[in-house]
């Protein structure tokens, strides 16, 4: 059984800045942070994509989280990874 800690913050700059910050224990009152630890939220306001892209969305219109995890992979099979995770996320989407 998967044990994921979900955090929801109502507004933040980037989901994944957050949680990296969380990583770092630059976040007062959190606990050290596990694979599997989730940060959501309804907006952001200088959301990142890949890159130097910016991710914009309007409130409460996508799903903004970011996922920590270390997986032990190889490089080689990070692609695979990642394509499995999607095809994951986008299955659970369509439940709902």
């Amino acid at each position: 059984m998967l044990n994921a800690t979900l955090h929801f913050i109502e507004t933040t700059d980037s989901t994944n800045r957050y949680l990296a910050d969380m990583a770092a224990g630059k976040i007062a009152h959190t606990p050290k942070i596990q694979d599997f630890t989730v940060v959501y939220t309804h907006k952001q306001t200088a959301g990142r994509g890949m890159g130097t892209n910016q991710w914009h969305s309007d409130e409460g219109q996508n799903i903004l989280a970011s996922f920590y995890f270390e997986p032990d992979i190889d490089a080689s099979q990070q692609f695979f990874f990642n394509r499995f995770f999607a095809l994951a996320v986008r299955d659970m989407i369509a439940k709902y």
